[in-house]
């Protein structure tokens, strides 16, 4: 079988190379940047986390702790794909994406309950009790914006403002004990946090 050497293919009426092959295989397509994937980074958090809120009170917790995620752009205009895959427990959470410290505006629209109570707005959001976890994700697709290291975050919220405290989980029940009874056995999990840099 005949073996073609050559580092670079270029048409006829191009001023520069279109295709450059590497010595390790990879090929470079410079004029079809637009969608590449530039990066991936990603955080898993294996420990749990938890959050009480405040009685009486709309309740948001800080940074959930060991999930942020950092990238830097290479331009500001490319694309921040956020793919977050959390795990929590205890009633309605509602979840929030912070870059940089400030809330991300992609959030559910204002609105009221029917009585004029404002609805309370978040990104994503998952239903479980003590004893079940349940999984949220999604996708969000932001602005880099600029070339610096941008920190992005979680934070969980509560549907519970009654006048007693409840306590959110992130990677495990509500219950203390491993083994609940002879029928339940309850498990532990893992969080993740994934940042994909895409060329504008």
């Amino acid at each position: 079988m005949a073996t073609l050497n050559t580092t670079n293919i270029k048409h006829a009426s191009s001023g520069s190379n279109n295709i450059v092959l590497a010595a390790d295989g990879s090929c470079t397509f410079p004029n079809t940047s637009t969608g590449k994937i530039l990066q991936v980074v990603q955080t898993v958090k294996k420990d749990t986390f938890s959050f009480t809120t405040t009685a009486s009170t709309i309740s948001t917790s800080g940074d959930v702790t060991g999930l942020n995620v950092t990238i830097t752009p290479s331009n500001a205009s490319n694309k921040i794909l956020l793919i977050p895959s959390i795990v929590v427990s205890h009633d309605a959470v509602f979840v929030y994406l912070y870059k940089d410290g400030s809330l991300i505006d992609q959030i559910g629209n204002a609105g009221n309950d029917g009585d004029g109570n404002a609805l309370i707005r978040s990104t994503f959001g998952a239903v479980s009790n003590s004893m079940n976890c349940s999984t949220t994700t999604g996708l969000l697709l932001d602005t880099a914006g600029g070339t610096s290291a941008i920190t992005y975050s979680i934070r969980l919220g509560a549907m519970w403002i009654g006048s007693s405290t409840k306590t959110l989980f992130l990677n495990k029940t509500g219950r203390t004990n491993e083994v609940y009874s002879s029928t339940y056995r309850l498990g532990r999990y893992i969080s993740t946090f994934t940042a994909i840099e895409i060329a504008a």
